[in-house]
């Protein structure tokens, strides 16, 4: 058995990057409240119903109306929110992380675009239901995993606001030198 720590991922975006990214979410949201991605899709049974998100959704708004929400979507182009809040795609994996960069939370299921948010150092619930959330949850910072199967959306929601909490003032991204750093 390996106990060693799990290294941080970082995707070291560039301060060119980070800069588009902060342009597209600009456009995308067209105000300076704090954005909260998300990303609902996931693959086979990793991925929520429909209904499922549309409440998590629909409760996220009621409880954090000073945010906004930007949804980036899969090559799929599948929204489990029915397209109710702005979108993003790329196929450039650096582009998507500088808009994921550009915003104070990322939630979503167990995916790759998950470990990307975290690589990004953006703060990141990931929400798993058949995956092994000790094993495969974002670490470091303030990442974490939720089994959303064992816990309600509101537990789930608690969560979001506890990691929301710890971010407040650091929603502006610093760079120095190519280094990001969120404030």
């Amino acid at each position: 058995m390996n106990n060693l720590p799990v290294a941080p991922l970082d995707i070291k975006l560039s301060s060119v990057e980070i800069e588009k990214g902060k342009e597209i979410v600009s456009k995308l949201v067209g105000n300076e409240k704090r954005t909260i991605c998300l990303f609902t899709f996931a693959t086979g049974a990793k991925c929520y119903s429909t209904e499922w998100w549309e409440v998590f959704y629909g409760k996220l708004k009621k409880e954090f109306p000073e945010y906004n929400f930007i949804e980036v979507l899969p090559v799929e182009n599948v929204s489990q929110i029915s397209f109710k809040a702005p979108t993003f795609y790329s196929k450039d994996v650096f582009e998507i992380g500088s808009v994921i960069a550009n915003t104070d939370l990322f939630i979503g299921a167990d995916s790759g675009i998950m470990h990307l948010a975290s690589a990004t150092g953006t703060p990141t619930l990931g929400l798993f239901s058949v995956t092994y959330l000790n094993k495969y949850k974002p670490y470091h910072g303030l990442n974490t995993g939720v089994n959303a199967n064992g816990n309600s959306i509101d537990d789930c929601l608690k969560l979001v606001e506890s990691i929301l909490l710890k971010t407040k003032g650091r929603n502006e991204i610093l760079i120095v030198g190519e280094k990001k750093i969120k404030n």
